[in-house]
This record gives C-alpha cells, structure tokens and sequence, in this order.
C-alpha cells in the first residue's frame, strides 16, 4: 500500500497524547473526536495535516497523528463476533509457524477477523490467505472489521462460509491456521489441503483441547516436530523517576500448537 504522507478524508487515525493514552477514529470533514483533553476537529487535519505532526484540541492539549497500527486497531476499534487471538499470541504464530511473503495460507475459523488480518499482511500481495468460518453472523462481522483496516477487501483475500469438517479443497496450502472448539476433528482434511513440509499451527484455550488434538496429529502419523506454548506479556511503566513492571499483565489468553507435515 502507498503511504499517504498527508491524512486525506475517510483515513483511519490513531491520536496519541504525550502521555500515551490513544484513540482510533476515521477522519471525515465537519467531523470531530471528543476526548477527556477536548474536541478535534477533523476540518483542521484533513488535507492539512501529515501524520507524526500534531494537533491541538479545544482544551489546549496536543495529541500526535499516526496511522493506527494492526494491534491498535484490532484492541480498541475491532468489532467482537467470536472472541480474538490476541496480538502477542497472531505474532507467535506468525514466527513459529514460519508465515512469510508469497505463501498460500488456510485459516480455518476466521472468527472476528483479527488473526485474518495479520496473515494478509504476512503473506503480502504475492501470497493468498483463503479463511474459512462456518457461522455466517461472524463471517459478516469479520468482513466489516478486515474492510475497516485495509479500507476495502485485500485482493489477496477469499472469505468462504463453511465447515472445515465438510469443505472439500482443490487447492494446496504452504501453511495452514486453525482456531477451532475442536481442531482434532479436522485433522484429516487438514492433512489433505497440506503440502509436504508445510505447518500446522492450532490456537486452543484449554488443555483437554492441546491434549485431543495432540493425541490426533499423533494418530495421523502425518506430523512431527510437534510443539507447545504459550505467550506471556508483561508491559513495563517508564519515566524520569522510575522503571518498574506494571502491576497487572496479559497472561495466558490461548496455547499455540505447531507442528510439520511430512509425506
């Protein structure tokens, strides 16, 4: 996507105080943004301002211009149909399931959208992710939040209503992202959309779920180098007089299971 130096009417953007308290809202003219430190009119910003510039609100505080980041958008704009992978966790998967540009990705369980988004962007405009969800309200729903962050529908994209259960895949897959209540179930068909040597990564919020589709993959005699985790995040508080972990920190969300096909 070219980067627009200058914020037009419709952008996405993320105003951040000097203290680090932020707020995501789409710039219209005759538009404004009220916060806690006053009004912001969008006339004063839009064709005027660029981003990383600031803009002063009807209290007299400044508030910087930046284009909203994935995690901002996707903790403090996103819609909730199904609950979301959390950033700390989509990254993880990214890494350690070694999704990179130009590959071919299956998400079964599209849920809200949020780990949607970050494999669009890993796979870049030469990939394809191709995201299956069989509740067609949370279908609707991720469409309207994936639209609302790339401003449109990524052309490297496919939304399909269906079962992973039942679907029938013509086409291969380098890697494939399961977020379901039951992932040992699929197994099977997984396996089939899967090429030789790609990865498997499962997202589950419970053991007895790690330990089914554990005991699954193992029974399928189709993976190896099976592994499990899970991310812990702890922010810390930074200022002139003090260095010191936050009090409260984003502990167990889900646990990420990794594995690789063999033939």
């Amino acid at each position: 996507m070219e980067e627009k130096i200058v914020v037009q009417n419709g952008d996405l953007v993320t105003f951040v105080s000097r203290k680090g308290k932020y707020w995501i809202a789409r710039v219209r003219e005759h538009d404004a943004l009220a916060t806690h430190l006053g009004v912001v009119n969008f006339t004063d910003i839009v064709g005027k301002k660029r981003y990383g510039e600031r803009v002063e609100t009807s209290g007299g505080d400044e508030l910087f211009i930046f284009r909203p980041a994935l995690h901002e958008y996707i903790l403090k704009k996103m819609k909730r149909g199904a609950q979301i992978i959390y950033p700390k966790d989509a990254s993880a998967i990214i890494t350690y399931g070694d999704i990179r540009s130009g590959m071919r990705v299956l998400e079964a369980g599209t849920g809200s959208g949020a780990m949607t988004c970050f494999l669009v962007e890993a796979v870049n405009k030469k990939g394809f992710v191709l995201s299956l969800e069989k509740r067609k309200d949370f279908l609707r729903i991720a469409k309207r939040n994936i639209e609302g962050f790339f401003s449109g529908m990524p052309s490297n994209l496919a939304l399909v209503a269906g079962d992973m259960k039942e679907v029938s895949l013509r086409q291969k897959f380098d890697r494939a992202v399961l977020d379901l209540l039951d992932p040992w179930n699929v197994i099977d068909n997984i396996t089939e959309a899967l090429v030789p040597g790609g990865v498997l990564v499962c997202y589950m919020t419970n053991v007895p779920q790690l330990q089914k589709t554990y005991e699954a993959m193992k029974r399928s005699g189709k993976y190896t180098d099976i592994k499990c985790m899970e991310v812990l995040v702890r922010e810390w508080i930074m200022d002139e007089k003090r260095a010191r972990p936050k009090e409260r920190m984003v502990a167990h969300t889900g646990f990420i299971m990794v594995s690789r096909r063999v033939a």
